[in-house]
């Protein structure tokens, strides 16, 4: 799904213009509401990029299968990001990428994310805050699931030092690393 290890998060409507130019290959919708959904997501495919829906981001969707089986009929992205487990499996059984969110606060957040990460099984993992590249190192001898690292990654120097710790991908919003050559 990744080919390119930045990951534009598309937070509003200004980012847009970042994007067409952006050899980023995927986009992580992060805003917008149930009735633009289908529109925005069909204007990224148009620009070429791969879309993973934040679903607890979009105003107007819940977060059940039922919300999942709509995205997936209707909005048809390639995938969805959830901090729910309880959604992984809807989401691969519609045949989208699944990816669970973690929020890496403390060592027993950590110990709780990869509990939920070898019973949910998704396609990635996506933790935060980014910029910890010693949790990034461990947290790959744990899980055998692709990480992706998001929040607070500003600097060229960041997303390299996040990928060199093993990190599949990087997701930032930071619009100027949008089109960073990685020397992954």
């Amino acid at each position: 799904m990744v080919t390119y290890p930045i990951i534009a998060a598309l937070r509003n409507d200004e980012d847009w213009k970042f994007l067409e130019n952006s050899p980023v290959s995927t986009v992580y919708l992060m805003y917008g509401t149930l009735l633009g959904l289908k529109q925005a997501v069909k204007r990224l495919h148009i620009l070429g990029k791969n879309v993973v829906v934040h679903i607890e981001l979009i105003k107007g969707l819940g977060q059940t299968k039922e919300a999942v089986a709509y995205i997936a009929d209707q909005v048809r992205p390639e995938g969805i990001v959830t901090t729910k487990g309880h959604l992984i499996g809807p989401v691969k059984d519609v045949g989208l990428w699944a990816v669970l969110h973690l929020f890496l606060l403390d060592t027993n957040a950590f110990h709780t994310g990869i509990q939920l990460v070898k019973t949910s099984r998704p396609d990635a993992v996506e933790i935060m805050p980014g910029l910890m590249p010693r949790v990034v190192r461990d947290l790959s001898r744990e899980i055998d699931v692709p990480i992706l690292a998001a929040g607070l990654i500003k600097t060229y120097e960041e997303v390299e030092t996040i990928l060199n710790a093993g990190a599949m991908g990087v997701i930032t919003g930071t619009a100027n690393l949008w089109g960073h050559r990685s020397e992954k």
